[in-house]
This record gives C-alpha cells, structure tokens and sequence, in this order.
C-alpha cells in the first residue's frame, strides 16, 4: 500500500533479506535420500563423503580435469568447457545435483575480480543449459554450497561475499526452467566441528527451505522482510499557483520525504526562454530511480 502522501506509514514499498532462525531438522527426515546424486567437489572431502554414504546415498563425483573423461564413473570434466556437461548429462540422469565447488575459493575478499566471479559462477550456468537441452523433462534439485557468503549473524564478517552471487544465481536458474528446484546452503567461514554432519541433514532432508545458513550447528533461515519507512518527518506546506515550486527529495530513498521549494520567478526570460504553466505532473520510472538514489 502508498499511504506516504497523506503522512502515513508507508509499507510494502521496500523489502530487505533477513536471517531467522529455523527449526532442528528431525533425524528421520530423510525425504530426499533416495535418488542419484551428481557431486560437483573433490574426494579430499572425506567428511562429506563419509556423511553421505553413511545415509545410503548413491552419488557419482565430479571432478575438474583439463577434458572430459568417464572412467567407469570416474568423471572429470574442464569447468569452463560448456561441451563438457552436454556430454555430462547426456550420459546420466540424476535426481539431485550437490555443487560444492563453490567453496574452494571463499575467503578472497577484495582480492577477487569480476573476472573471477564469473570464472566461479559460469559452471553453475553451464549446468543448467545442459540439464535444460539433455534433460528437458527430469525433475532435478539443484543444491548450491557456499562459504560465507551469507551474515546470517553478528559474527559474521561477510568475506566470502563473492560468492554470494550464487545465492540468487541458483534461484534464477529454477525460475527459468520449472523442472529445477533450487536451494543453497551456507557454511561458516571457517570449519565448524560437525558441520558436514549439518549439511548431509540439510542435504536429504525434505524442508521446503530454500535459503539456509548453517552456524554451530544451528538453521538460519533467510526470508524477504517488508520494511515500513515511518511516518513523514516533514511539515505540511501550502503554497499558490503564483508561486513557481521544484519537487525535491528530502531524504535518499525515501518517497515519502519528497517536497516542494520554492524558488523566484526569472524577471526576464532570455530570448531562447520560455515560461510555462504546470496544472499537473507525475511521477514517471526515472522519477522514481532518482528518489532511491540510481
């Protein structure tokens, strides 16, 4: 609702993401442990590993290599040949695809370029287009494991927020093919005791979640929160058509603190100058951008 113009609270214009807590997930639920699972990692990851099979899970791993080879399920592949998933998922089909080589490089900071965050995201995309022209018709869910890139809370530093860009990525990728079900999980920035043993839990089990940060063990669930601007702070002006007035912004962001000022009358216009008279005025899209500062 608008109601900022009569000096009311304005709601439902601006939203901000935040991070509750969530529910323990219960030790039966294992609604997602059946199925193949496509790993995107390395098999030095032996918690990870170890977690899943110790929950029956059958996953195939995929690992980076200079081509593509399958080795009677020893799979590598270039990660920045798209040719090499197309051939990939045009060999299998799996239920469930684990990416976790979104974590290998967490931690950069400022040291990482734009170059760099596409190098990181482009597989994740590669990945969808070959899953849309192979398997256009399997139902797959699409989980994304991240490093820090979330603060979900107030000991997080936000390090990793490179890789960030995977959180809406993935959620992109499932509005665009519905047969993609998206979800991401974010582990702290440095290892946690157990937090493998988190994330196979989150993993297989059938919460509805799509955002999660795991921390000390426990769910951090991220919503879209609607944020109320408060009430006008300005002083209601009249002023009379005689007088020429320009719309100013008060305050960056906000709508509701746009106001008239005042300003004279040019005594003589230049010969290139004209005078005109407003009886109305909107609004219009670049208006709007101004206002909340673009």
């Amino acid at each position: 609702s608008s109601k900022g113009y009569a000096g009311v609270v304005m709601d439902n214009w601006f939203y901000e993401y935040l991070c509750n807590g969530g529910e323990a997930l219960k030790e039966t639920d294992n609604a997602n442990a059946s199925g193949k699972y496509l790993i995107f990692g390395d098999y030095d990851n032996l918690e990870l590993l170890q977690g899943l099979d110790a929950k029956g899970i059958d996953f195939t791993i995929v690992t980076k290599g200079d081509t593509y080879s399958n080795d009677e399920g020893l799979i590598s592949i270039n990660p920045q040949k798209e040719e090499d998933y197309h051939k990939l998922f045009s060999e299998g089909s799996y239920n469930h695809i684990l990416y976790n080589w979104s974590t290998e490089n967490s931690g950069r900071g400022g040291d990482i370029s734009i170059n760099d965050v596409i190098d990181q995201t482009m597989p994740v995309v590669y990945i969808a287009k070959a899953l849309a022209k192979n398997k256009p018709t399997d139902k797959v869910r699409l989980v994304v494991v991240t490093r820090g890139a979330q603060v979900a809370t107030k000991n997080d530093k936000g390090a990793s927020l490179d890789v960030s860009a995977f959180w809406g990525l993935d959620h992109l990728i499932g509005n665009e093919n519905p047969n993609i079900t998206p979800k991401t999980i974010d582990l702290n920035q440095t290892s946690e005791s157990g937090e493998y043993d988190s994330l196979v839990k989150e993993v297989i089990s059938g919460n509805k979640d799509e955002d999660v940060a795991l921390r000390n063990g426990k769910r951090y669930i991220r919503v879209l929160n609607s944020v109320a601007l408060g009430s006008a702070s300005g002083e209601k002006k009249t002023v009379n058509t005689e007088t020429p007035v320009s719309l100013e912004i008060g305050q960056v962001g906000r709508l509701d603190s746009l106001y008239y000022d005042e300003f004279e009358r040019k005594k003589e216009l230049a010969p290139d100058e004209i005078e005109i008279r407003n009886y109305a005025a909107c609004l219009n899209l670049k208006d709007g951008l101004k206002v909340i500062g673009q």
